[in-house]
């Protein structure tokens, strides 16, 4: 399989030239139609950036390389998206204790993006393009999620030494479940090593595929031991099996296509799909309704509004943090947040309007296929 390995290019490529030339090379290895999309994207990434993928870019510079670029940003200080109001004080604060030295350069920035007309989500158009005719039934079942009643559930704590002994439970529990395995296909942990860390953030996943040595590997994020049992099941459904792990082990060894590792619609799709269709529970339901939500302020025609209401509603579910975070996700990191919603609901309706015939069958699929955001080509057999 010819694999393009660069995970976070389309956040990388508005000021990384060589990832910004590789993945352009890569898009030429695909069918004229697959590079349609992908070449859209290509050109959005490029050509769009956050005022946090400025300062994630700015991080990288050298001392020396600074002022060119800064020259370069203002050149193109046309292309930052807009940042809510919302964001305003936070980036004012990040700026004042970190960014000190450059902080009139940085304040300048900032005060463009808060101030950029933006009547439309910016990323309407790349919607359409990866999806196609499944958009219209993805926004439907999104807002048919979202006006769904959350559900009473129980969850269990977990003590702070005992994380890494469930995991293995849960992991042997996979093992030996037939009926998962008739769904999503065979499984074994036998190659599965774990290990946890108590910050907060995202579990870590390292592929045996794309790391030296023989096993896969997920680190468990306790976010200072507050993680309970029915959320460390979840994110070992979507990392390991019958998730991430299970779809790189599935297809890349077998196939000779081509497959974008960035291709962040698929693949956070599939993990969203596959924790939905695993042993589904309260707590899958109630997130399950509130990721489809906070998709459905996306499509409102004014954007601005729809972020301030966005917000108020982000407000009255997690705590502030949490809040300003998912915002920060949908307005810094375009395409992001919604690429697991969006996502798992198309690969939902690639069995549903018969490109495939059952989960285990669409992994069978996506072997014969340029695997990438383009589930608009992925159509009936």
């Amino acid at each position: 399989m010819n694999t393009y390995e660069e995970q976070n290019w389309k956040y990388e490529i508005p000021f990384n030239n060589d990832i910004y030339r590789s993945v352009k090379h890569f898009s030429f290895l695909h069918e004229p139609e697959e590079r349609k999309i992908l070449d859209k994207q290509i050109d959005f990434y490029r050509h769009n950036f956050s005022f946090e993928q400025l300062l994630n870019s700015f991080d990288k510079c050298l001392p020396e390389d600074i002022p060119h670029f800064k020259e370069v940003v203002y050149k193109r200080k046309n292309d930052i998206l807009y940042c809510p109001k919302i964001l305003q004080k936070y980036y004012y604060n990040t700026i004042k204790k970190h960014y000190k030295q450059h902080s009139e350069f940085l304040l300048e920035m900032l005060n463009i993006s808060l101030n950029k007309k933006c009547r439309k989500n910016p990323m309407l158009p790349l919607y359409k393009a990866i999806f196609g005719d499944y958009l219209k039934d993805v926004k439907l079942k999104i807002k048919k999620y979202s006006k769904r009643d959350f559900v009473d559930t129980y969850d269990v704590k977990i003590l702070p030494d005992d994380y890494i002994t469930r995991a293995i439970e849960v992991l042997n529990s996979l093992e030996t479940d037939h009926l998962l395995h008739g769904i999503f296909g065979e499984f074994t942990n036998d190659n599965v090593l774990l290990y946890k860390h108590s910050g907060t953030g995202n579990f870590e996943f390292k592929s045996s595929q794309f790391y030296p040595g023989n096993n896969d590997s997920l680190t468990i994020t306790t976010a200072n031991n507050t993680l309970k049992l029915e959320e460390l099941r979840h994110n070992i459904y979507a990392n390991i099996y019958p998730g991430r792990a299970h779809f790189y082990n599935s297809i890349i060894p077998k196939s000779k296509k081509n497959f974008d590792l960035g291709a962040s619609f698929l693949l956070n799709g599939w993990d969203t799909f596959v924790t939905w269709h695993t042993k589904p529970s309260g707590f899958t339901k109630n997130s399950k309704i509130v990721y489809s939500k906070i998709c459905t302020y996306l499509f409102k025609g004014n954007y601005k509004k729809a972020l301030k209401q966005l917000n108020l509603y982000l407000l009255a579910t997690y705590n502030s943090t949490q809040a300003r975070n998912i915002l920060i996700s949908i307005t810094q990191y375009p395409g992001s947040l919604e690429s697991h919603v969006m996502g798992g609901l198309a690969t939902e309706l690639l069995i549903k309007n018969g490109f495939a015939g059952s989960p285990q069958d669409l992994l069978i699929q996506f072997k014969k296929h340029n695997l990438g955001d383009f589930f608009a080509l992925y159509t009936k057999k």
